[in-house]
């Protein structure tokens, strides 16, 4: 079933806002939790340390790529490899902006611009499709290189 090449762009703004609001939620409670580890054992050098390279890892490094190909393809859409690595990769510049001052509370979140922003590349990213393209051009040029000349010979003669 082919779909119409405007809802495609649609479906990758959607899943890219969810897959934001999911990393967002992520990161604001794991900070949360790594000042306040920080907060109860004030002497240690190293307390909080833990929760916050995990939190920044899975939050801005591997949910945002890994939910955008989950969404994409539970949407049934294939080739996405340009909104997932873009995607990635947009979510990691605009969230790892001062990514420990992150609060959960009103007002306090990834700035909407940003926000907006990072929707607005994952729906360009997946308006075309890329692969596509270079998977067919690739194709063109395999089915029209000639046969090999035993092969050919072969078929001529009527042999195995």
């Amino acid at each position: 079933m082919r779909t119409f090449p405007w809802v495609r762009p649609l479906k990758g703004a959607a899943v890219t806002a969810l897959a934001v609001l999911a990393c967002h939620t992520v990161l604001t409670t794991g900070f949360a939790a790594a000042r306040a580890e920080e907060k109860a054992d004030p002497q240690s050098a190293w307390a909080g340390t833990g929760v916050w390279l995990a939190t920044f890892v899975v939050g801005l490094l591997l949910a945002m790529p890994v939910l955008l190909w989950a969404g994409m393809r539970l949407l049934r859409e294939k080739n996405n490899h340009l909104l997932v690595g873009g995607g990635g990769l947009a979510w990691f510049f605009a969230a790892g902006r001062r990514v420990d001052a992150l609060e959960y509370g009103v007002g306090r979140h990834v700035p909407w611009p940003l926000v907006a922003g990072v929707i607005a590349v994952g729906a360009l990213l997946s308006w075309g499709r890329l692969a596509d393209r270079l998977v067919s051009e690739d194709a063109a040029f395999v089915t029209s290189s000639p046969a090999p000349s035993g092969a050919e010979g072969s078929l001529r003669r009527g042999g195995s």
